[in-house]
């Protein structure tokens, strides 16, 4: 996978998960208390990825093979509807 693909699946997460706030962060007007959020928002991105990556493994699943596949689906505009579908342990190959 490329490095320009890869920054594309992650700005689509990010727009995703964030919405427009995403949009703003990259504004020079961003003050100290936005910033705050933002990492504390990361924070909270990365425990959730870690224990969704220890989810993958105690489920017998690759999770790097579904990590890969879980961004690529959101990248393309999977429906929030179908959100559970994408959990490690409903993972298909």
């Amino acid at each position: 996978m490329s490095i320009e693909r890869l920054t594309q699946i992650l700005k689509a997460f990010d727009r995703a998960r964030f919405g427009r706030r995403s949009e703003k962060l990259g504004s020079s007007t961003v003050d100290d208390e936005q910033h705050a959020f933002v990492f504390e928002e990361i924070e909270t991105g990365i425990a959730t990825i870690a224990t969704l990556l220890q989810t993958a493994k105690m489920n017998a699943v690759d999770p790097q093979a579904w990590l890969t596949q879980m961004l690529e689906r959101l990248a393309n505009g999977w429906p929030s509807s179908e959100i559970g579908a994408l959990i490690p342990w409903n993972y298909a190959a």
